[in-house]
């Protein structure tokens, strides 16, 4: 969560887009700065999410496919796993 190179991993319109979800997500309750460090925290989870993925299909048989189950955020083509994929 103090990791500031994880800013970088996303473009600047995904990470707005992504501490409005986390805002709505808590409610609006969230102390704004806690927020970054927040965001970094969902980057961190959709890139390990990512090279999770990565990771399986390497070591499966051929002709296997991995499958991952994870809500909205994370799945989000322009925010979420897919992005660090």
């Amino acid at each position: 969560m103090q990791d500031g190179t994880l800013d970088g991993r996303i473009d600047a319109a995904a990470r707005d887009r992504l501490a409005d979800a986390v805002r709505v997500g808590h409610c609006g309750v969230l102390p704004a700065d806690r927020e970054p460090a927040m965001v970094r925290i969902q980057i961190a989870r959709d890139a390990a999410m990512a090279q999770t993925l990565v990771d399986a299909l390497a070591t499966s048989p051929p002709a296997r496919q991995v499958l991952l189950l994870a809500g909205a955020q994370h799945v989000a083509r322009d925010r979420g796993v897919p992005l660090h994929l």
